[in-house]
């Protein structure tokens, strides 16, 4: 499967321009562990959307979405939150039009206030493929696919 992720990453790269993002707000959300997770919320744009499908539809087949925490990245010693799991295991369900682009910029006990004076506006140059960590943080880069100039 890891074979087949670098193949579609290096296609998307191929493919597509860098990808304009407008990140439109900030937010927390209560895990139902109690944990608080805060981010940026990313604008959903056609293009945006198209690529994730596109990712999507590449994957259903040889990709579970069930399994343990094997599959993560961990640090020496770093025990994993099983709650890690249940974004994976939902994924389809939060996918296709459920599909929330974002940042994750942290977890945390309790609520902090995030606020966005003015939406920020990126251009995503690299795809990267990565391995995820504890609570599906981005822990390790497996590699990078640069967008088409």
């Amino acid at each position: 499967i890891k074979e087949k992720l670098r193949r579609l990453a290096g296609r998307i790269g191929r493919e597509y321009s860098p990808l304009s993002l407008k990140v439109t707000d900030a937010y927390t959300h209560t895990l139902s562990n109690g944990r608080v997770v805060i981010g940026l919320a990313v604008e959903k744009t056609p293009v945006l959307q198209y690529v994730h499908q596109e990712v999507m539809f590449a994957l259903r087949r040889g990709v579970t979405y069930d399994g343990d925490l094997s599959a993560f990245y961990r640090r020496d010693g770093e025990v994993l939150d099983d709650f890690s799991l249940e974004p994976v295991i939902t994924y389809r369900e939060t996918a296709f039009n459920n599909f929330f682009p974002h940042i994750t910029l942290g977890i945390g006990k309790k609520t902090e206030v995030v606020v966005l004076d003015k939406p920020l506006k990126e251009e995503a140059i690299v795809l990267a493929l990565t391995q995820l960590g504890n609570y599906c943080t981005v822990r390790k880069i497996l590699g990078t696919y640069s967008l088409k100039e």
